[in-house]
């Protein structure tokens, strides 16, 4: 008898935390709901890996020296984010060239930069609001030559429209600043991507894209382009994915950077991209 009366004892002890966290008030049953410290850091850490493929059209009519067949893109960042959502992170970026002549093949350092971010501007059930802003420094060769800086902010849009269905889009105003402009040099610049998701399993997910540039230049008139491209992702956990892309051109206006030249298949392009996070 005086052991199970130990035993009730010692339940209703071990209990008493539990009671403190739930409360009876009007009948009902209240759980109170620890928040998590909104000062509390974590680290923001990955890397995101973009390789693409010539468009056709570019390696026709030019030396081999300067008929890039590939063009790779490796941004590497780190920092720090609160649980309110402030924080910053560096970021570098290497990027690789090849060509027909193999002799010309090179790797380059890209524009460093350093991002801020703020807390959700807009949070609902199944979509929100949030931003970035970033601010890139001179320190690949073309930058440093024309001391070029560049401002950009990130407005960027979730929203889950089912279970098994997702969409994003991010537009992305840009700035370019330098001593001094050639015509063709932009000077403010502006993107949209947007993309729709379908859940296939666990492990992937296909979609398909848009991506519209708008640039206008210093001297010359503004030029326009719009691609689409379907894409698929292979999600390896939550911290690794990757997939391919096929981009198309659907609207060509003027000149933008390494962009389309017109509308036809010969200026599609081909992209293998992978990220992974901490």
């Amino acid at each position: 008898m005086y052991q199970k009366i130990l035993v009730l004892s010692l339940s209703f002890l071990c209990a008493l935390p539990a009671l403190a966290e739930n409360t009876l008030q009007n009948n009902t049953l209240t759980t109170t709901v620890t928040q998590p410290d909104p000062y509390a850091p974590r680290l923001v850490m990955g890397w995101k890996s973009y390789n693409d493929s010539a468009r056709p059209t570019n390696l026709q009519g030019v030396p081999d020296a300067k008929a890039k067949n590939y063009k790779g893109k490796q941004e590497m960042y780190l920092g720090a984010k609160l649980n309110n959502g402030w924080g910053a992170f560096g970021q570098i970026v290497q990027t690789r060239s090849q060509y027909k002549d193999a002799t010309a093949n090179k790797w380059e350092t890209g524009d460093a930069s350093l991002t801020l971010t703020h807390p959700v501007l807009y949070d609902a059930i199944s979509w929100r609001v949030f931003g970035q802003f970033r601010q890139y420094f001179p320190t690949s060769d073309f930058s440093n030559h024309n001391g070029t800086y560049q401002s950009a902010y990130y407005l960027m849009l979730a929203a889950r429209l089912n279970e098994t269905q997702d969409a994003f889009n991010v537009l992305t105003p840009r700035y370019f600043y330098q001593t001094s402009y050639a015509a063709t040099d932009t000077r403010f610049y502006v993107e949209d991507r947007t993309t729709i998701s379908q859940k296939m399993n666990k492990w992937s997910r296909i979609g398909f894209g848009q991506w519209t540039q708008v640039e206008a230049h210093a001297g010359s008139p503004t030029g326009t382009a719009v691609e689409v491209y379907p894409y698929a992702d292979f999600i390896m956990n939550k911290n690794l994915s990757f997939g391919p892309r096929m981009s198309f051109p659907v609207n060509v206006q003027g000149s933008v950077y390494d962009g389309p030249k017109k509308v036809a298949m010969d200026n599609a392009y081909f992209e293998m991209f992978l990220e992974a996070t901490l």
